[in-house]
């Protein structure tokens, strides 16, 4: 899922990445976006994501999409896959 989310990314600095959830899950084949959001959030925690804080600005009544910074993390221990989350239907 991160290589798809360096897809949305800017290619230079792969800042600025704010694809929705819905569409990531679309095209990853997950049946709902909450698969997503476990995988973005332990992205985030081995160190792959960096959530800005910031949202794009929304035409409805829901959120805007979280804009997201492509990372490296400090930390390279996880190589064994242990620390992958589960993702259930």
């Amino acid at each position: 899922m991160a290589l798809l989310m360096a897809e949305y990314a800017d290619y230079d600095t792969g800042m600025h990445c704010f694809p929705s959830q819905k569409r990531i899950a679309a095209e990853i084949g997950f049946k709902s976006a909450r698969q997503v959001r476990t995988i973005q959030q332990w992205l985030e925690v081995v160190g792959w994501l960096h959530f800005t804080g910031e949202r794009v600005e929304s035409d409805g009544d829901h959120q805007g999409n979280k804009i997201w910074w492509l990372t490296i993390p400090e930390c390279p221990h996880r190589h064994d896959g242990s620390a992958l989350p589960v993702v259930k239907d």
